[in-house]
């Protein structure tokens, strides 16, 4: 009986155990959605079904969709700025030259955002030196 009783529980154990190891994280489900979206859009998009400011706003709300990230952050600025960047060029507003400069702008901006966010992910660098029994070390 003890025997029987040993295994079913390192069954449901080892069941436990599999069950959580498969199940995609929070920010796994989010990828995956947004990649999701993303083929979508690009295909709704190629047949002129949706207008760039329609996938931004939708963009939008994909990333802005728990849990957000400091990269979703940066994605929802971008965003944000180039959906109201495009309604001022289409309201007259603004020239296309102008438009064209506020575009470039913003993603110079999300792309300094995002180098520095990988900047910061990566571990400092240390390198020591030592001569005549004095060490220095320096921190990139």
């Amino acid at each position: 009986m003890s025997k029987l009783v040993l295994v079913l529980c390192s069954i449901a154990v080892a069941g436990a155990i599999s069950g959580c190891a498969a199940s995609p994280s929070p920010s796994d489900r989010k990828l995956a959605a947004f990649s999701e979206w993303q083929k979508d859009a690009s295909a709704r998009e190629a047949a002129g079904k949706l207008s760039r400011v329609d996938k931004l706003k939708e963009m939008y709300a994909q990333l802005a969709k728990e849990p957000v990230s400091m990269s979703d952050v940066a994605g929802m600025r971008w965003a944000s700025s180039d959906i109201t960047t495009l309604e001022a060029y289409q309201a007259g507003k603004i020239d296309r030259a102008e438009a064209e400069s506020r575009l470039h702008q913003s993603e110079t901006t999300w792309q300094s955002e995002r180098a520095a966010q990988n900047a910061a992910a990566r571990p400092a660098s240390t390198r020591c030196i030592t001569w005549q029994g004095f060490t220095q070390c320096a921190t990139q």
